[in-house]
C-alpha cells in the first residue's frame, strides 16, 4: 500500500491541506470595516486569524527549537505494540527545504529520510491551510491559556476537491480552532473523520483523529506551534494499523 508511508508521517500535510483557496480569497478581496466582535462571522475572524498566522509563521524563521516525534502502534484494545522515538533540533533556513534537523543523540544533520519526514511535520503546522476545505460557523466562546477566544467550527464542504488520498481524508474532517480574541492568534485546534474513508481500492481509513495547540514564545509571548497529536486507523483485507503520533516543538531559542 504505497499511501500509507505518507499518510502515517506528522507532516501527513494535515493543517497544511487547507489552503490555497482561502489565500486567494484573503488577497482578492478587501477588507470590511471594523466590526464590532460580536458581529464578526465566522469566515472573517477565521480570514483575520490566518493574516495573524502568517506574521507569526515570519516572525519564528529566526528561532531554533527542539522537535520531537514518538509514533506508538497500538492495538484494538489501545495497548502500545511498538514504540519509536526521534528528537531533532530545528535550524531554521531561508525556506522549509534548507531547514537542517539536527539529531539530538548524535548531533549530526539528521537524514535525508529522517529529514524529509520532520520537515513534513513542520510543514503541517502552516495553518494557513487548513479553511478552503470546509464550511465555518461560530461555535460561542471559551477560554484557552489564559486568553479569551473565539470557537470556529468546521465540517466538511460538500463536493470540495481532492487530487490524492491525503486530500480526500482533509475533505471529510469536521472539529473546531479557538482563535484569541485579542489579536487572532490561533491557540489551538482539533479535528476528525466524519466516516471513513475509501484511500485505496481495498483500504479505508476508518478513523482519524488530530489536536494541535500552541505554547507562548519566551522572546515575547506569541504564540508558536507546542504539540500536534494524530490518530489514524487503516483496514484492508490481511491489513489493521492503528497508529497513534505525538510531535512536540519546546526549547525556542
Amino acid at each position: 500500500m504505497p499511501f500509507l508511508p505518507r499518510l502515517l508521517l506528522p507532516a501527513l500535510a494535515l493543517l497544511a491541506q487547507f489552503g490555497a483557496p482561502f489565500c486567494a480569497f484573503a488577497m482578492e478581496n478587501s477588507p470590511p470595516p471594523p466590526a464590532a466582535e460580536t458581529d464578526l462571522s465566522a469566515d472573517e475572524i477565521m480570514r483575520r486569524a490566518l493574516l495573524r498566522d502568517d506574521v507569526l509563521r515570519r516572525g519564528r524563521q529566526r528561532l531554533e527549537c527542539d522537535l520531537r516525534i514518538r509514533t506508538e502502534r497500538v492495538d484494538a484494545g489501545g495497548a502500545v505494540l511498538s514504540t519509536q522515538a526521534k528528537e531533532f533540533t530545528v535550524r531554521p533556513g531561508p525556506d522549509l527545504a534548507r531547514t537542517a534537523l539536527v539529531a539530538l543523540d548524535s548531533g549530526r544533520t539528521a537524514r535525508e529520510k529522517d529529514a524529509a519526514e520532520a520537515r513534513k511535520f513542520l510543514a503541517a503546522m502552516d495553518l494557513q491551510k487548513l479553511a478552503p476545505r470546509f464550511r465555518m460557523t461560530r461555535a460561542g466562546e471559551d477560554t484557552v491559556q489564559g486568553r479569551p477566544c473565539f470557537v470556529i467550527a468546521y465540517a466538511p464542504r460538500p463536493g470540495a476537491r481532492y487530487d490524492n488520498s491525503e486530500e480526500k481524508i482533509m475533505n471529510g474532517l469536521a472539529g473546531r480552532f479557538w482563535v484569541a480574541k485579542e489579536d487572532y492568534s490561533i491557540i489551538q485546534s482539533e479535528g476528525s473523520l466524519t466516516a471513513p474513508v475509501t484511500v485505496a481500492l481495498v483500504a479505508s481509513v476508518w478513523r482519524f483523529d488530530f489536536s494541535y495547540r500552541s505554547q507562548p514564545l519566551p522572546t515575547g509571548g506569541e504564540p508558536a506551534p507546542a504539540a500536534f497529536e494524530m490518530f489514524v486507523a487503516v483496514k484492508a483485507p490481511l491489513y489493521d494499523l492503528r497508529q497513534r503520533q505525538t510531535s512536540t516543538m519546546s526549547n525556542y531559542r
